[in-house]
């Protein structure tokens, strides 16, 4: 059974995978470049069985490039996550950026629907104090 009290001194690796739940839609129509969103954890963040970050909690991100289908290449959603809920304070995160891609008409957009699930790998380690 994990415990559930407030983490420091801790050290979550390189690598670690957040699985994330999309629990609000993302995309080119709705989300220009720059602007930001929120998701939250599809599962416990677990380290040495404790609890770092329970499901639900916030996981933040920006729109790194947003384009309908008129542009060069087609559609295209970019985003990356930046931030986790920890301890009820925002920390900030380092994950690679996502691409999704869409059509090439004019008028296409792309999409993430609301409970869409990604696997996000920490770029970097990430320590609590």
């Amino acid at each position: 059974q994990p415990t559930t009290s407030p983490v420091t001194g801790i050290t979550i690796p390189e690598g670690t995978k957040l699985m994330v739940n999309m629990n609000t839609p993302i995309s080119t129509a709705k989300n220009p470049k720059g602007s930001t969103f929120t998701s939250i954890l599809e599962a416990d963040l677990v380290l040495d069985g404790k609890v770092i970050s329970p499901k639900g909690s916030h996981v933040n991100g920006k729109i790194i490039d947003s384009q309908d289908g008129k542009g060069a290449g087609g559609a295209k959603l970019t985003f990356q996550f930046t931030e986790i809920m920890v301890n009820n304070q925002v920390t900030p995160i380092v994950a690679d950026p996502i691409e999704v891609k869409g059509g090439k008409k004019r008028n296409d957009q792309v999409e993430i629907p609301a409970g869409t699930i990604k696997e996000v790998p920490l770029k970097q380690a990430l320590t609590i104090k």
